[in-house]
């Protein structure tokens, strides 16, 4: 935040009397009046000399022109006509791909400077190189002259020694650029090509052959990056194969020096330990089966009972047919018996084959019981085979997991490597077909045609710049000649916004009535005159001044570009033009018309108001420049007509800094937002130049001026002095009255 920097306002003279607006009307003090008349020559070149001089040199000008168009045509007839053939070409700036991926970048983008890089690449050596063997342009004698060996050649290689060989292709490359001119269409991606040769046919030639050696530049450079990619491409291959045939071998050798024997996509031992699980839970299931059965065999004999009640004798097909035998005989028994004797033969032999059938039966449950046993046992020892083998297996699968850790990571990198070389492999064939498959970014949208009129020389133009030179030439002979010069024929100023003609006049204030004496009558004008002219005095003459000071306050008012205040600025070249006097008859006539009022005076070096109107003001306090309050608090008012005024002049504003300046400009336009109007005495600016800070401020600047005195010069000067912009200045002020306001 920028801090304001106070400044004192202190008492600048003594002050006899304390004045106020409320008692304007009864001031009796003596209003002083010394003006310095300036007196001024008139100018001393006339328009009507001007032309008097103009019509005594009619005929040489009219000569003098006449013959500079002479020149011209002489010019017209001698000069080589030139003839230039435009092409257009359009760069496409989207992204066109025959492959998914190209080596080399298509399309221009939508960056302005690639654009522009490649309207350069258009011009360059590279692409005119294309077209001077094109168009065999190092044997054409307009680019590439032949050497002559002529008297100074000859005196100036005795002089200078040889001259190197000028390269025929260099020369021509060099004078095709200087007739080539290449440039952007605006805002578009089209690009126009211009060449100017001596021959039509030559000029629309070159021109085609231009963009067509752009053309094949461009697609050659894409085939040959799209080459050396396949280059490097191939080169990386044979690397990457090795690479891949490393990485294999160390993992197979990895695999032979580890057993890591692998079947059916897995380790052989996991394998093998699988069908060792499957097969040991098999095997117990057999083993527990057998055992049931032969604890159930054995607890059926410890029991006493019979064998065949056994569920094997049961379901034994052996001791099925044994049963059937044995009740046969039996049945056969049994009938022997009832009919013979017990000794018979034939009885013995019935009994005889009832003992060995069943004898029979008995071995065979003891077989099946013996089987059970062998069973059993066969089992229990397949059981405790597989586990033991199970044991040795798991050892090896733990040996084997180790290993796998290493194997996988040896194999990650064989797959990584394969993975690259496969890559590397497809982008070698998308490169070989990139090679014969390039297209151009370029498309020629307009062929040069053949031009049916020469470009050069432009005869309107030529005609056109020797008749002005020869006028403007014969008329500056004829003033000087007549003594006269064109500064002293000019007018215009310049001032520092820019150029101020003629100040208009704004209106004049005639000469104030004087009031009686006490000797007579009085010599100088009193505030009592001025504020009865213009208020309730009817003589004649105070109407005239109170009906100029209306006038002059009803165009300001007219003026007025509804810019809420109106700031207007009250200047003179000298001392006694009246600043004073019309600023506050101005400020009165508008406060007393029911407008808020703000009256300011800003002349430093001439207190006159805030000598009238604050002679009594004691200010301690700093005043904060950039404040609307502390600068309020400066003001007096006029209870009867409302006009507010500020002594600013009671501090020197030429002592302010440029940083004070601005922040008092600040202060004054917050202050006067509150008002209508606010007018600044700014006295004579040439001895007085602080009303400059509040100059930007100003709506309307109002040079004042003595009657007879006014200098359009001196006027000017002031609105340079002041840097307003021209539009504001509202005219010039005349004034009649003696007055100045003083104590």
């Amino acid at each position: 935040m920028t801090h304001a920097t106070p400044v004192t306002v202190t008492e600048g003279q003594p002050r006899a009397i304390r004045a106020s607006m409320s008692a304007l009307n009864a001031m009796d003090a003596a209003l002083a009046a010394r003006v310095a008349v300036q007196r001024v020559q008139p100018p001393t070149q006339e328009l009507s000399s001007l032309l008097r001089i103009l019509r005594r040199n009619l005929v040489p000008i009219m000569l003098t022109t006449i013959a500079a168009l002479g020149l011209g045509v002489a010019y017209l007839a001698l000069a080589k006509p030139q003839y230039t053939a435009t092409s257009a070409i359009f760069l496409d700036p989207r992204q066109r791909k025959i492959v998914n991926d190209d080596v080399a970048p298509t399309g221009t983008g939508n960056d302005v400077a690639l654009f522009e890089s490649q309207v350069s690449i258009i011009g360059s050596d590279t692409i005119l190189r294309r077209v001077v063997d094109l168009q065999k342009l190092a044997s054409d004698a307009e680019f590439a002259p032949i050497q002559t060996a002529g008297l100074v050649s000859s005196l100036r290689e005795r002089i200078l020694g040889p001259r190197a060989p000028i390269d025929p292709t260099l020369a021509a490359i060099d004078s095709l650029a200087k007739k080539l001119r290449v440039r952007r269409a605006q805002n578009t991606y089209v690009v126009n090509v211009d060449v100017t040769t001596g021959s039509a046919v030559k000029s629309a030639s070159i021109a085609n052959a231009i963009l067509k050696a752009y053309q094949d530049d461009q697609a050659s450079a894409r085939s040959e990056m799209a080459t050396r990619a396949n280059t490097m491409i191939d080169s990386r291959l044979d690397e990457l194969k090795t690479q891949v045939r490393t990485a294999e071998v160390r993992a197979d050798e990895f695999k032979r020096e580890n057993r890591l024997v692998t079947s059916e996509g897995g380790m052989l031992n996991e394998q093998q330990l699988t069908k060792l699980n499957t097969e040991l839970s098999a095997v117990r299931g057999t083993v527990a089966t057998m055992k049931a059965k032969l604890e159930e065999m054995q607890s059926t004999l410890r029991r006493g009972v019979s064998p065949e009640a056994l569920p094997e004798a049961m379901t034994s097909l052996v001791i099925q047919r044994l049963r059937e035998q044995l009740a046969s005989a039996a049945r056969r028994e049994a009938a022997l018996s009832s009919q013979l004797q017990a000794r018979h033969p034939a009885m013995g032999d019935a009994r005889a084959q009832v003992v060995s059938l069943r004898s029979q039966i008995d071995k065979e449950l003891q077989r099946i019981a013996t089987q059970a046993q062998n069973d059993y046992q066969l089992a229990s020892g397949r059981e405790r085979e597989i586990v033991a083998t199970l044991r040795g297996i798991e050892g090896e699968v733990a040996a084997t997991t180790t290993a796998q850790i290493k194997l996988r990571e040896l194999e990650r990198e064989a797959d990584a490597s394969r993975e690259v070389l496969r890559a590397f492999l497809a982008r070698a064939k998308e490169t070989q077909q990139q090679q014969d498959l390039q297209i151009t970014d370029a498309r020629i949208i307009t062929p040069a045609a053949i031009p049916s009129r020469p470009s050069a020389p432009n005869v309107s133009l030529v005609l056109a710049f020797a008749a002005l030179s020869g006028l403007a030439l014969s008329v500056l002979r004829a003033l000087l000649s007549a003594g006269m010069t064109p500064q002293a024929a000019a007018s215009p100023r310049l001032t520092l916004e820019g150029q101020v003609g003629p100040l208009r006049s704004i209106g004049s204030l005639p000469r104030l009535a004087l009031s009686r004496g006490r000797f007579g009558r009085q010599q100088t004008v009193t505030a009592t005159d001025l504020m009865n002219a213009l208020t309730g005095s009817n003589r004649n003459e105070d109407l005239a001044f109170r009906r100029g000071v209306q006038s002059v306050a009803g165009r300001l008012r007219a003026i007025d570009r509804k810019e809420v205040p109106q700031v207007v600025i009250f200047v003179a070249n000298a001392r006694g033009a009246g600043t004073s006097m019309s600023s506050l008859s101005i400020a009165y006539a508008r406060a007393m018309g029911g407008e808020k009022t703000l009256l300011i005076d800003a002349s430093s070096t001439d207190p006159t108001l805030s000598t009238l109107f604050a002679g009594d003001l004691v200010q301690d306090q700093p005043c904060v420049l950039d404040s609307k309050e502390h600068l309020l608090a400066l003001t007096t008012r006029d209870t009867k007509s409302g006009l507010v005024f500020l002594p600013m002049a009671l501090a020197d504003l030429n002592t302010l800094t440029p940083n004070q300046r601005g922040r008092l400009a600040s202060g004054i336009s917050k202050v006067a937002l509150d008002f209508d109007i606010v007018v600044i005495d700014g006295g004579a600016l040439p001895e007085d130049p602080g009303v400059t800070s509040l100059a930007g401020i100003a709506t309307a600047v109002v040079v004042v001026a003595r009657q007879g005195t006014y200098n359009e010069s001196e006027a000017q000067d002031i609105v340079a002095i002041l840097g307003v912009d021209p539009s504001r200045v509202a005219g010039v002020l005349e004034t009649m009255s003696d007055a100045k306001p003083s104590e």
